[in-house]
C-alpha cells in the first residue's frame, strides 16, 4: 500500500512526502487548525472552530482527516470530558520536494498564497517595539543565494530544524519564559528550475 501518512521522527519533525498531502492540508480550516495546534497547546474542535469560522462539527471532520494523515492526534481528556482535545503529532511540519513536485499546483498556490499574505500583513504591522519585549530589534529579513548539492541542501534543512528547535522546545502560547514575545519565522529553500550546470559561469 502506498505510504501517505506523515513520517514522525524521534525529534518531533513531521514530514510530508506524498503529493496528495498538499490537498489534505490546503483547506483554510485545516491550515488554521495545524497552525494553532503546532504552536504547542492542545485545543478542542470547538475552540478551533471559532477562529476558523466553521462549525464545531465541520472542524471535527477536518481534524479527523488530518489525523488520518498523521498530522494531529487526540490528546488526553481534559477537565471537560465531553470533548477531547487535539494536539500536534510533532514539533513542526516539513513539506518535501516529493510532495511539492506533484501535480497539485492549485493546492500549492493556495497554501503559499495564504502564507505570503500573512507575511505581508505581519510586515505591515511592524511598528515601534514595546518596552521590555525580548525582540527589541523589531525583527529582521534575510535572503541568500546558495549553490548547494542535494546532500548539502538536505544537511542545511536538518541544521535549520535543529536550530529552531533549540529555541522552540517546550515553549507554547501558555508556557514560555517571562519577557518572551511571539516571533514568526518563515523558511523557504527553493531550488531553481534551471540546472546548476546551465547556470554555472564559463570556465576561465
Amino acid at each position: 500500500m502506498e505510504q501517505r501518512r506523515a513520517e514522525v521522527d524521534a525529534d518531533g519533525s513531521v514530514t510530508l512526502r506524498h503529493p496528495m498531502s498538499l490537498r489534505a492540508i490546503a483547506h483554510p480550516a485545516r491550515s488554521y487548525a495545524l497552525e494553532q495546534l503546532y504552536r504547542g497547546d492542545p485545543l478542542t474542535a470547538t475552540e478551533l472552530a471559532v477562529g476558523a469560522g466553521v462549525t464545531p462539527s465541520a472542524m471535527s471532520y477536518h481534524l479527523r482527516a488530518l489525523e488520518k494523515w498523521g498530522l494531529v492526534v487526540r490528546d488526553d481528556a481534559g477537565s471537560d470530558a465531553r470533548e477531547r482535545p487535539w494536539r500536534a503529532a510533532g514539533r513542526d511540519i516539513t513539506i518535501t520536494g516529493e510532495a511539492l513536485g506533484g501535480n497539485q499546483r492549485a493546492a500549492l498556490r493556495a497554501l503559499t498564497s495564504r502564507e505570503v499574505t500573512r507575511l505581508a500583513e505581519r510586515l505591515d504591522g511592524l511598528g515601534p517595539t514595546v518596552e521590555g519585549r525580548a525582540h527589541e530589534t523589531g525583527g529582521s529579513m534575510m535572503r541568500s543565494e546558495l549553490w548547494l548539492t542535494n546532500d548539502e541542501m538536505v544537511a542545511l534543512q536538518k541544521d535549520l530544524r535543529e536550530l529552531v528547535a533549540r529555541y522552540s522546545a517546550e515553549r507554547t502560547p501558555s508556557r514560555h519564559p517571562d519577557g518572551a514575545g511571539r516571533i514568526d519565522w518563515w523558511g523557504f529553500l527553493l531550488p531553481d528550475a534551471v540546472t546548476s550546470e546551465a547556470q554555472a559561469p564559463p570556465s576561465p
